[in-house]
């Protein structure tokens, strides 16, 4: 043991779980001085009893370890609850506690009141990188900090504020406290009103989550209060788009924003023709929400118009159809990432009228891409066509009423291996520069293929999805629970 280093003990501590730190604690001085370490490194409080527990049974045999603390995780629900049973009390001395975690790097909090001075406590944690608030009671914020920590992402999603007779008497949302984030991650934004901004915003990164009752009027309604000259993915997550009756984009009021530097946008229909207009140099466009071929249409056309130099581009289909895919590769045929994806809805003339009998590809479609359209896409990498995911927001049961899934029609047979090799082969056979692909019948996750150069073998190997999808999966601080959760408190 001596001819190792400490640190290469602890790099390979960090692998183990906590019962193996908790074995190793009990073989030497050395190792019950590095597991230990290691074991508090990233802590997780699931109650204030346990907390408390730990902080006078732990740290009380442990003293000065506190300096070793590098992410806290206080999750006092589990899940999602109304507001009335959030535990009442602020918890002051749980917090004043973690002011001697100086060296603290992600700070997540999920159902906590939190104490009038919890901006103090910001003030007091000189090495946070990440912070994390998600159905927490937030005081009112101060105009600035001190010496704000240099965060480098920040989620707030369904605060509240402390003044339970008006919810609407200051904004829980403290996003002026740190104008330099370069990633930040907003739910539904209810106190736009309220919403205060430093003059000189910096956000690299913009991702804004459900919002009710108009998503569409309410993402405008909130981008300009942001300064977006630096601006360089916008991502919009709007799961309400996908359940039946698929809504019908509504027009947007006409507002002008400045994006000199956006790239990357996933967002609903007309919000990205928005931005199509304003911002002149996207890479990436994922449209969320489920289109007609009309409306698909209408995207490409409006991209290949606006002579974006466009790399990567993602819809999603209401129902398979064949001509969709072809105009692409004859209007943008300098894609180096393509994503369709589809519905396999029954018809219905009172809601779906667009939605046709052929639910999925055909083999001769899958044949006449691979001999046809795809190969005119020189630069073509990666390519996905399949069914749309309908597990993706399973936790957004709520998200309308009247809304409901559907339930996609069984296949006849379960495609083997073989059948779903040969899709690859009937798609890429003469397009040199596949090498990632989905396609009909990989349905799970691990269903893809991959291949080193066009002179390799195809493989099965887990798909990680496409950066840029028209279905997003929301970050675990976005995800919301069910509705009940949020009665009177919207």
């Amino acid at each position: 043991m001596a001819t190792f280093p400490n640190e290469t003990w602890t790099l390979i501590f960090s692998q183990a779980d906590p019962q193996t730190l908790l074995e190793l604690t009990l073989v030497s001085r050395l190792f019950h001085a590095l597991s230990i370490n290691v074991l508090i490194r990233h802590l997780v409080w699931k109650s204030p009893d346990r907390a408390e527990a730990h902080m006078s049974a732990f740290w009380a045999h442990n003293p000065g370890k506190e300096r070793s603390v590098r992410s806290l995780k206080l999750q006092f629900l589990a899940q999602w609850r109304p507001w009335n049973e959030l535990h009442p009390g602020p918890h002051r001395y749980l917090f004043a506690w973690i002011r001697s975690f100086d060296n603290l790097r992600s700070f997540h909090l999920c159902a906590v009141n939190l104490p009038e001075d919890f901006f103090e406590l910001l003030d007091c944690l000189p090495h946070l990188r990440r912070i994390v608030l998600r159905q927490c009671v937030v005081p009112a914020p101060p105009e600035q900090l001190r010496s704000p920590p240099p965060i480098e992402s920040m989620f707030l999603v369904q605060l509240r504020t402390r003044a339970t007779d008006d919810f609407w008497s200051y904004s829980p949302y403290f996003v002026h406290l740190f104008p330099h984030i370069p990633s930040l991650s907003l739910d539904r934004y209810p106190y736009d009103v309220h919403l205060k901004l430093a003059p000189a915003c910096a956000h690299v990164a913009l991702t804004l989550g459900p919002t009710q009752p108009d998503p569409y009027q309410n993402y405008f309604a909130i981008l300009p209060h942001f300064q977006l000259q630096h601006l360089e993915r916008l991502v919009i997550i709007s799961p309400l788009l996908y359940y039946l009756p698929f809504p019908i984009d509504p027009s947007t009021k006409d507002v002008s924003l400045e994006l000199p530097r956006l790239q990357t946008v996933v967002a609903p229909f007309r919000i990205v023709l928005a931005l199509v207009r304003m911002a002149p140099n996207l890479t990436s466009v994922a449209v969320q929400g489920t289109l007609s071929s009309t409306l698909a249409f209408r995207v490409v056309n409006r991209l290949r118009g606006a002579g974006h130099p466009l790399r990567s581009l993602a819809i999603d289909l209401a129902a398979w159809d064949e001509s969709v895919i072809p105009y692409i590769c004859a209007q943008l045929p300098g894609l180096e990432s393509l994503e369709i994806l589809y519905h396999q809805c029954m018809p219905s003339k009172a809601s779906l009228p667009f939605i046709r009998k052929q639910y999925k590809p055909s083999d001769h479609s899958l044949a006449v891409l691979g001999d046809v359209h795809l190969p005119k896409m020189a630069s073509l990498t990666t390519f996905h066509l399949h069914a749309f995911p309908l597990s993706r927001y399973d936790d957004f049961p709520w998200i309308h009423y009247g809304s409901h899934r559907y339930t996609p029609p069984l296949p006849r047979t379960s495609p083997t291996y073989q059948s779903r090799l040969a899709d690859v082969h009937s798609v890429a056979h003469a397009s040199r520069s596949l090498r990632r692909v989905k396609l009909r019948h990989d349905t799970e996750k691990r269903h893809g293929w991959v291949r080193a150069d066009d002179q390799s073998q195809w493989y099965e190997a887990e798909s990680n999805g496409i950066l840029c999808t028209s279905a997003p999966k929301p970050a675990e601080p976005m995800l919301w629970g069910p509705l009940e959760a949020y009665i009177g408190a919207v």
